[in-house]
């Protein structure tokens, strides 16, 4: 969504109507994952991606439509064994879209205001029925807005949508309501992802080009003034001289940071390690050999944690490929977030 509101304002701006396309759910393998938008205008502009361009233009096609028409309407794509070169999907997947008017949605400034202010939020949105396109955000804290005409509904979408903080990522669900069940699709909105890395070392300096180019905002933590250097980190999104205890707490770690901890030193790793389990990181990976974890987790089990708490901590830090070089440690450190990040991989 954040990539796509600079195009909503300047449409809106020049009274364009506009239409926006959301990926609800998918089948087998699919070019998008869910909650991937695409928008249109009602002069046929696009911007964004719902398919990596299998099925863009006949979704543009529909997305006019709805603008013409305010009707929201559910569209499904997929590809038969006699239509690989028809409109369909030549991976073999299928998918699901959500076309609708942006003008019916009164929760759009809602919308567009937390996404700015980085907030966690999910929208949850009717799919089919009476309550067609009807709309309520769902906030962490239990507080919600909007909704769909009918108070029972509304109480049966915010329990669901309650139960589903934790899973990280947008779901297609049913809410049963009057013996019926009705499709609602909770779009998650998060913050941007945030890589924290403890220790500049050649490890980070290769770890920071390639998170940056997975869209991480990047940053990196080390009191030794030897590595901390511009000159070494020319990507990176913000650098530290300070020890990790000094910077952490003010950037408010959440569910979308995640550190890494790379000195390989113990007057680092601890302090880091204990910012990393007294803050609610998505993730935490420690660099060093399996006698090294040990001796790490001694030391904090030393310092009153318990076992459950250092089972989240990924360690030998990243996916065993048989890495060796900085770069290539770098490229396993990235799989293992990644896994994470797509639940793929859970401690």
């Amino acid at each position: 969504m954040r990539e796509i509101l600079p195009h909503i304002a300047t449409w809106s701006a020049e009274h364009k109507k506009i239409a926006i396309a959301t990926v609800i759910d998918v089948f087998n393998s699919a070019p998008r994952g869910i909650g991937s938008k695409m928008v249109v205008s009602s002069d046929g502009e696009m911007f964004g991606s719902v398919s990596a361009g299998c099925v863009e233009g006949a979704v543009v096609e529909e997305a006019l439509q709805v603008i013409k028409s305010g009707k929201a309407k559910r569209l499904h794509y997929g590809i038969e064994d006699t239509q690989a070169w028809g409109v369909g999907l030549i991976c073999g997947g299928k998918i699901d879209i959500f076309v609708e008017s942006l003008e019916k949605d009164n929760l759009l400034p809602e919308i567009q205001k937390a996404v700015q202010a980085g907030n966690s939020f999910l929208v949850a949105t009717v799919l089919e029925g009476t309550y067609l396109g009807k709309k309520i955000t769902l906030y962490p804290e239990g507080e919600y807005n909007g909704t769909t005409g009918n108070s029972n509904l509304d109480d049966a979408i915010v329990d669901l949508g309650n139960t589903l903080w934790g899973k990280y990522r947008s779901e297609l669900s049913a809410v049963t309501f009057a013996d019926e069940s009705i499709p609602v699709f909770f779009d998650l909105y998060m913050p941007p992802d945030r890589m924290v890395i403890v220790g500049a070392t050649h490890i980070a300096m290769h770890l920071v080009v390639m998170a940056r180019e997975m869209g991480f905002h990047t940053i990196v933590i080390d009191p030794r003034a030897a590595f901390i250097d511009q000159n070494r980190f020319p990507q990176v999104d913000e650098l530290f001289k300070a020890w990790p205890q000094e910077i952490i707490p003010g950037l408010k770690p959440g569910p979308s940071t995640y550190l890494v901890i790379l000195t390989h030193d113990a007057k680092l790793d601890l302090p880091a390690l204990e910012m990393g389990l007294s803050h609610p990181f998505r993730y935490i990976g420690l660099l060093g050999s399996r006698p090294t974890q040990q001796d790490r987790k001694t030391e904090l089990l030393k310092m009153g944690y318990n076992e459950d708490q250092l089972n989240c901590i990924h360690g030998p830090i990243g996916i065993h490929i048989g890495s060796r070089l900085p770069d290539e440690i770098a490229v396993s450190i990235l799989a293992e977030i990644i896994a994470v990040r797509r639940g793929a991989l859970k401690k």
